[in-house]
């Protein structure tokens, strides 16, 4: 099922392969989680699509 709202810009959907997730309420501080590249980010954005995150070292 996914969930999609959009408001102010902005689209909030429910988290899947081609989504990036910028935080996690409670969350540890500590917890090892897989990190992006900001030139990942920027280069979906510009292309409308996720680029491969692993061509990002």
């Amino acid at each position: 099922m996914n969930l999609s709202f959009k408001a102010y810009g902005g689209k909030l959907s429910t988290p899947d392969a081609d989504t990036i997730v910028f935080s996690e309420p409670g969350r540890y501080a500590d917890t090892d989680r897989r990190r992006f590249h900001i030139k990942c980010l920027r280069d979906s954005i510009l292309h409308n699509q996720l680029q491969d995150i692993n061509k990002y070292a």
